[in-house]
């Protein structure tokens, strides 16, 4: 999935048993709601967002192994915006976040 957009509802991954690694979605914009990563008991890895244009909330919660967001908050996510809330786990950031604070969210118990 290297183009995805134009999403008028939500984009969710959820409840996924042995998905480890969630890669690829290099330019994911124009989602009219939420992105929801939830309830993925494997999922490791969390790469590829490089251009990330969302209205709503992106959301990852209950994925107990997540270990990197390097896609979304990593030094490549030079184009990211327009998300109203950030949700992971229990934590919350809104849009205002710098980009050094971004930079340095690689984990989600931070």
């Amino acid at each position: 999935l290297t183009r995805l957009r134009g999403i008028s509802g939500m984009l969710r991954v959820e409840g996924n048993n042995r998905l480890e690694t969630l890669v690829g979605l290099d330019a994911l914009t124009q989602v009219w709601g939420t992105v929801d990563i939830l309830a993925n008991p494997s999922l490791r890895s969390f790469l590829g967002f490089h251009r990330v244009e969302l209205t709503r909330a992106f959301v990852a919660r209950q994925n107990g192994q997540l270990e990197t967001l390097g896609g979304l908050f990593g030094t490549s996510a030079t184009y990211l915006k327009s998300i109203e809330e950030i949700h992971i786990d229990d934590a919350t950031w809104p849009r205002c976040v710098t980009p050094q604070e971004r930079d340095s969210l690689c984990r989600p118990h931070c």
